[in-house]
């Protein structure tokens, strides 16, 4: 009698560990690992050089997109940029490629630290290098979340044991733990089970820190770059085939039935001519920072519509609360939540009515340079100024100026011209261009 016992107490002990193994989550675990180390072919090495004296710097970047035959990486901005903002000369190597250096151009368009850390580096892609276009987490970072990421110490190395998010800040930076990060993995991704998740940008903390994967994507797209990342997608499960079984026989066909007589047809109600916008209350020069609902494909914003097409589509969306209009890039974000407003002269907002405007930030704007580029729209004020950097002071102090042109051959003539909404702009060499934006 106690023998049996025994022995139904192992079996009951045995069964008790099997359930609690868990193996849906084993798999899922494994699927992140083996994700993981795929995606190693996207992630380059990057190394900056400066001729300033400033010490050579190494991190991490990663393929987003392709054009012409060139690669559109993004990094961290502080691993390309000094402290004065210098720029860098990038050299990239490939994991497919690692005996070979290839010169990269560090494209003007950035976010700075504060706004997200994002820089594009462009270079040619090496004949025959395959890349992983499904690539990118279709849901957003949460609590408890397994992270791995790609690349320390200079080479591509995947941790076997992942570590977690520990939470998503307001601005959407994610915050990771238990990874053993060290300097020189900026720029790096942080993968999920799911995904690309972000770009990694502090490396030499406790806790990690990731620029989100959507602000990056909506950085691009702003600036009319390409990006050829989707939702990875897992594979099918291996499902066996079921034994054949015996076919019943058809059933004899149905009676015929004499088709009814038509009746007439109600007439189709006249096409929608309402203003969509009309619904809203609008403010130029603003955004709405997070909040994006995600389409099916769940990618954000719709491309390539005009401003009463993105208003008909939060209007029929009962989720949709609010948009931000990307004027410069026709682009059409629609947002399930309203947050405090930034200033951002591509963008304007509009909120449903009888909804309010969101509370403006308070934080100090900051101006973005850009080099070689005019500013498009209608000119407020025109006046003289001595250089860039006088002509950059003179908008920062008007109240009514959002973006600037200095025009650097305008001889002796008024050289700075501002404006309070601009839509967008052009290479232009005989011009350097500016815009203020508010970090969230």
């Amino acid at each position: 009698m106690e023998r049996t016992y025994f022995v139904l107490q192992v079996a009951l002990s045995f069964l008790l560990l099997f359930l609690l193994k868990l193996p849906g989550d084993e798999a899922v675990a494994q699927s992140g690992d083996a994700l993981t180390n795929d995606l190693r072919r996207n992630v380059v090495r990057v190394i900056a050089r400066w001729t300033d004296g400033t010490p050579d710097k190494s991190g991490f970047g990663f393929i987003v997109g392709e054009r012409a035959g060139l690669f559109y990486i993004v990094t961290a901005d502080h691993v390309v940029r000094n402290q004065n903002l210098i720029a860098a000369t990038p050299a990239i190597t490939f994991f497919q490629d690692q005996g070979n250096e290839y010169q990269g151009a560090l494209l003007t368009t950035h976010l700075m630290q504060s706004a997200g850390d994002v820089a594009v580096i462009r270079v040619q892609a090496p004949s025959g290098l395959s890349w992983q276009t499904a690539a990118r987490s279709g849901v957003a970072a949460e609590r408890g979340d397994d992270v791995r990421f790609i690349g320390v110490q200079g080479q591509w190395l995947v941790p076997f044991k992942p570590g977690a998010v520990n939470s998503v800040d307001p601005s959407g930076t994610i915050r990771f733990e238990g990874l053993a990060i060290r300097t020189g993995t900026s720029g790096a991704p942080l993968v999920g089970d799911k995904g690309i998740l972000g770009m990694i940008i502090v490396d030499n903390d406790v806790y990690g820190l990731a620029t989100p994967i959507d602000i990056i994507e909506r950085a691009f797209r702003e600036w009319s770059y390409p990006w050829d990342l989707v939702t990875w997608v897992p594979p099918p499960a291996q499902v066996q085939a079921p034994r054949p079984t015996a076919v019943a026989p058809a059933p004899p066909p149905p009676a015929q039935v004499p088709a009814p007589r038509p009746t007439a047809v109600a007439q189709a109600p006249p096409p929608q001519t309402e203003n969509w916008v009309s619904n809203y209350t609008t403010r130029d020069n603003r955004d709405l920072w997070l909040g994006d609902i995600s389409r099916p494909d769940k990618t954000i914003g719709t491309r390539n519509v005009d401003l009463d097409d993105c208003a008909r589509e939060c209007t029929n969306n009962k989720d949709c609360v609010a948009f931000a209009y990307d004027r410069w890039n026709r682009s059409c974000y629609a947002k399930n939540k309203i947050t405090q407003s930034i200033l951002d002269p591509h963008s304007m907002i509009a909120v449903k009515k009888p909804g309010e405007l969101p509370a403006v930030s308070q934080k100090t704007p900051e101006m973005t340079i850009l080099r070689n580029q005019r500013m498009r729209g209608d000119v407020t004020i025109s006046k003289k100024a001595v250089d860039y950097a006088g002509c950059s002071s003179a908008c920062e102090d008007n109240l009514q100026c959002v973006a600037f042109n200095f025009l650097k051959r305008a001889g002796n003539g008024d050289n700075c011209q501002m404006f309070k909404l601009s839509d967008g702009h052009d290479n232009d060499n005989a011009v350097d261009a500016g815009y203020k934006y508010q970090v969230p």
